[in-house]
């Protein structure tokens, strides 16, 4: 653990989910210039900002930073242009030694007690996640609700996202009635839902699967 008398600037994270590459010069800027409060600060936040989009990009390059694919996780060799914007860092895996060599830290935020309120979502974005190994768009980028989760694990047992792949893991688990699912007939997979009984067919799996992928393709933003 870094020792908390050891920086002067630290970057603070709600936890150890993948940071988007292209994200990390303002979020470095902002951590290394906290005072917004004159002009004059307001420009040297701005000219960090500037600095770290130059470095970053030859940090990479130089090896001093890792950098992973979005969608595996594993480490990438020199993704240039558009693959390395969409590249992701894991805060403490990759960028607590790069930070380290800068003079900064990096720190998991402490939750705030369930009596206080929780900062409001525009103001604290959510991050897209990995689930062994997958890439996973934000919950709210989702149509969230019992299946979501299933869903998932559908696409990682199948290892695809593809509709037919998904729809026979899923259909796998419903003849062996793994809850929510309480049975499968011809085209259609039955499953309970604060007691009442649903129908998830495979139209409507191929569109949930087409909304998950596009929002993939835009989270985080």
């Amino acid at each position: 653990m870094q020792d908390e008398e050891q920086f002067f600037h630290w970057l603070e994270v709600p936890d150890n989910a993948p940071i988007l590459f292209e994200d990390l010069p303002w979020l470095l800027a902002e951590a290394r210039n906290p005072d917004r409060s004159t002009f004059l600060k307001q420009f040297e936040a701005s000219a960090s900002q500037l600095n770290f989009e130059q470095e970053l990009p030859q940090a990479v390059r130089r090896g001093r930073l890792v950098v992973r694919d979005p969608l595996t996780g594993t480490p990438q060799s020199s993704p240039i242009g558009a693959a390395l914007k969409r590249a992701v860092v894991f805060p403490l895996q990759d960028l607590r030694p790069f930070l380290a060599e800068l003079g900064m830290g990096v720190r998991i935020r402490e939750k705030a007690p369930e009596s206080e309120p929780v900062q409001r979502e525009k103001d604290n974005p959510p991050v897209a996640r990995f689930i062994a190994g997958k890439r996973v768009a934000p919950i709210h980028a989702q149509r969230s609700n019992l299946l979501t989760a299933i869903i998932e694990q559908a696409i990682q047992q199948a290892g695809s996202d593809g509709t037919a792949l998904v729809w026979a893991e899923l259909e796998a688990m419903a003849n062996q009635n793994v809850p929510p699912f309480i049975g499968a007939s011809e085209g259609e997979l039955k499953y309970l839902d604060g007691g009442e009984t649903k129908f998830l067919r495979r139209k409507n799996l191929g569109d949930r699967l087409e909304r998950r992928a596009k929002a993939l393709a835009k989270a985080p933003r």
